[in-house]
């Protein structure tokens, strides 16, 4: 029995989910593209699919700050749902699970370990910049605005 809870480790407040899941999906996806997400992940999106984070910014490379808007959504009938982005990313190993509002993604980096890094994908450049070594990482990371 898992004792230890996500939810309850990180300062978030998870809003707004929206559109079906099940662990079956998840699984499925996993297997079928040879990946294994981070437990904590599963709890997350299980609860809040296509949910809003608050805190919700994060600071990048060259001290650029990000907006983590929403989890991508698991729901077949969703526009925009995480089968829609890993195609766009090419059905590899860069499995997106989180967006902002200006047509990005962050995602788990599974090409180098089956512990993926967390890396935003910047749809003008085209390119994968390094946001942090793990999903606990990126979660520790997330901050509110100074406004």
């Amino acid at each position: 029995m898992k004792t230890d809870n996500i939810l309850d480790r990180f300062p978030i407040m998870w809003t707004g989910s929206r559109g079906d899941i099940s662990q079956e999906q998840i699984t499925n996806f996993e297997k079928l593209n040879k990946v294994k997400f981070p437990s904590d992940y599963i709890d997350i999106v299980l609860e809040f699919n296509g949910g809003f984070a608050n805190p919700n910014l994060i600071e990048i490379e060259n001290k650029r700050e990000v907006v983590f808007e929403s989890l991508i959504n698991w729901d077949p009938n969703k526009k925009a749902n995480i089968y829609f982005w890993h195609e766009i990313l090419g059905n590899g190993k860069i499995v997106p699970f989180g967006k902002d509002p200006f047509g990005n993604v962050i995602c788990f980096d599974f090409s180098q370990s089956n512990e993926p890094s967390i890396m935003f994908w910047d749809h003008e450049s085209d390119s994968l910049i390094f946001v942090a070594n793990s999903l606990n990482s990126f979660l520790g990371k997330l901050r509110a605005s100074a406004t």
